[in-house]
């Protein structure tokens, strides 16, 4: 029994003893400071990562007028080049092809464009005839008709040479005519 009464006694002096109290003040100590350093990085990188920072207002990017901001853009005009009806010698069937092809040019252009197309309207047809004439079956399937137009465009640029710029060839109606 005197065993247990000294042991009472030394947890009561320990609970109360100044070592016990110093160990839990340094354990409380450490936390707060951990959870005040903790507290300082999360608002640092808050600031640093998450707040825009302030831009520098640039005063030399207002100038004058701009010279072409005024000007309106260039139109385009669509030119009727040709009506023209071939026969496609390269596909295993007889397959003639009416269609109409326009271009694309710009308004101040097409006077020009339609006095060249007057001069030469005979060899503009034939050069697009003998593209139909000589093209693959495969592109007259192409939905945008991308390797034809791109062959018929070729066509004019070297009939019209560097004179006029031809934007876009269209074909608006293609008709295939077969034997059956």
């Amino acid at each position: 029994m005197a065993d247990d009464v000294n042991e009472a006694r030394t947890d009561e002096q320990s609970e109360g003893s100044p070592r016990a109290d110093r160990k839990r003040l340094k354990a409380v100590g450490v936390i707060l400071g951990v959870m005040v350093l903790e507290a300082v990085v999360i608002v640092v990188l808050v600031k640093s990562y998450v707040v825009p920072q302030p831009q520098a207002v640039l005063a030399d990017q207002l100038g004058g007028l701009d010279a072409s901001a005024g000007q309106r853009a260039l139109r385009k005009a669509e030119v009727e080049i040709a009506h023209i009806r071939a026969l496609n010698e390269k596909s295993p069937r007889v397959v003639i092809y009416d269609m109409n092809v326009y271009a694309v040019v710009s308004e101040k252009d097409e006077p020009a464009f339609r006095e060249i197309l007057e001069r030469r309207k005979q060899t503009v047809r034939d050069r697009f005839v003998r593209v139909v004439r000589g093209a693959d079956p495969s592109y007259f399937q192409e939905t945008e008709l991308t390797t034809l137009r791109a062959q018929f465009q070729a066509a004019l640029s070297t009939l019209l040479g560097d004179e006029i710029k031809v934007h876009e060839v269209l074909v608006p109606s293609i008709i295939p005519y077969t034997d059956s």
